[in-house]
């Protein structure tokens, strides 16, 4: 997939006679309008356009041709001003991908498409008619298929001469309960779908259009292996993602900045009668994430209490990175967890942050004992947050899978 080019005014040097740009000073102003009429007309389809805006000629983006389809090759012809958006042909045999819809039932093999030659042996459908070797009818004179016949599903014998016997022969499509083969052209559960299009087949590599990997379950890069290469954070299990940031964790809390005696992160989690839990991931040179706890808000008119526990894995990782007030928050040597207990003034927030963490981490936290506040979260990226509740413990984790090469 290609997207259509993108224009703008000052970049398009080929029409700046057209528009009235001088030719000894380079840029000059746009020529003045009343409306669209004024502009000049390009006569080629694919190129940028002008029009009426404020008074003066400008110049609008050339067709859009992306279709947002990974299955076509997207492109604006000039000659029949049009855009096309034609089905992608990955292995160049002329006939387009099946996995997209097309004729093809191998979309990574040249030899095998539809009007190929049928070798008569070899396992492959070559001509993609649904059957091969032995079985198939073009074969029924070939030497190699002499005294053969298609294989009967049910008869106890290799009647196509393949040596392969009732459903364990290919042929035999029916006899599986899912697609077992994503390149084959064939229908090995006859649920009507061929390879690729089959939704058995999805996450197989053959089946796969590359794309840059992320944290979700799913292997986007094609490589067999899914999220690698990209650090995946969960909440209790499940996927959340870190709020990434381009500060290191007590740089980002920000602890007596802006707001005297109370945090000042950005953004900003703050919130009154709240407590925020963050993975915080800042750039590599960190040395990894945090995880940080804020509670309330400044200068909402009441103060609270809180304790926290957290235990880390591996053992004795991390640190105490912020401690609002000394003596609040203390690290126990022997397991490397860390317990706290907070009190604050409605002038502050109260909170501390542990980390930094490597690529492979764990951390629960428990808050309990609420005074001032009444909710608790776990920010999801920047915009969105996960309910938790009080007194329950809340396990966050980092990992991060080498990219296969």
């Amino acid at each position: 997939m290609r997207r259509g080019r993108q224009v703008s005014w000052f970049a398009v040097a080929s029409l700046s006679a057209l528009l009235g740009c001088g030719a000894r000073t380079g840029i000059e102003s746009p020529p003045r309008c009343d409306d669209d009429a004024d502009c000049p007309v390009s006569d080629d389809f694919c190129a940028a356009s002008s029009a009426c805006l404020s008074g003066y000629c400008a110049l609008l983006p050339p067709p859009d041709c992306d279709d947002h389809s990974d299955c076509t090759i997207d492109a604006c012809d000039s000659e029949s001003a049009r855009c096309t958006n034609v089905l992608r042909d990955r292995d160049a045999d002329g006939f387009s991908d099946g996995s997209c819809g097309g004729e093809d039932c191998d979309d990574l093999d040249p030899a095998v498409h539809p009007g190929a030659t049928e070798r008569c042996s070899g396992g492959l459908d070559e001509d993609c008619d649904g059957t091969f070797d032995c079985s198939d009818s073009d074969c029924l004179d070939a030497p190699e298929c002499e005294g053969c016949m298609p294989e009967i599903c049910t008869g106890g014998r290799d009647e196509d001469c393949d040596g392969m016997l009732d459903c364990d022969d290919l042929d035999c499509a029916c006899c599986e309960p899912v697609e077992t083969r994503c390149a084959d052209g064939r229908d090995e559960d006859c649920d009507g779908d061929i390879d690729c299009i089959d939704s058995d087949c999805k996450g197989s590599p053959l089946c796969c259009t590359p794309s840059p990997e992320i944290c979700d379950g799913l292997d986007q890069d094609c490589d067999g292996v899914a999220d690698d290469g990209v650090p995946c954070f969960t909440m209790n299990g499940a996927p959340i993602e870190a709020l990434h940031t381009t500060e290191c964790g007590r740089d980002w809390y920000s602890y007596d900045s802006v707001d005297t005696a109370s945090a000042a992160p950005s953004p900003d989690l703050r919130r009154s009668g709240r407590v925020t839990i963050a993975i915080v991931d800042g750039p590599p040179s960190c040395g990894g994430a945090a995880v940080a706890v804020i509670a309330d808000d400044v200068n909402d008119g009441s103060g609270g209490s809180l304790t926290g526990d957290f235990t880390v894995s591996p053992l004795r990782s991390g640190a105490l990175l912020v401690s609002d007030e000394p003596r609040e928050c203390a690290r126990r040597d022997a397991t490397g967890s860390v317990g706290c207990a907070w009190v604050w003034d409605a002038c502050c927030t109260d909170g501390a942050m542990v980390g930094s963490f490597g690529t492979d981490f764990c951390v629960t936290v428990t808050l309990s004992s609420p005074v001032g506040v009444s909710s608790l979260v776990v920010t999801d990226g920047e915009l969105d947050t996960r309910a938790a509740a009080f007194g329950t413990p809340i396990e966050l984790c980092g990992r991060t899978l080498p990219a296969v090469p």
